[in-house]
């Protein structure tokens, strides 16, 4: 399975991160997410009832 996500008010550019960090909704409400575009890609394999294995990992551009 694989998910996009788009933050709007997020930013492409790194450098404009370190001034996000400062501003009240990244530092008081707990948002990570500096970029814009993201993309999710998740794995599972169910083998039995008792054990599964699964992947994840988040990208960003």
């Amino acid at each position: 399975m694989i998910e996009y996500h788009y933050h709007g008010t997020g930013s492409n550019k790194v450098d404009d991160y370190t001034e996000f960090a400062t501003q009240a909704p990244y530092y008081k409400s707990g948002v990570y997410l500096y970029g814009e575009h993201y993309n999710y890609p998740a794995f599972t394999y169910i083998a039995s009832s008792l054990a599964y294995v699964s992947a994840s990992a988040l990208l960003y551009k």
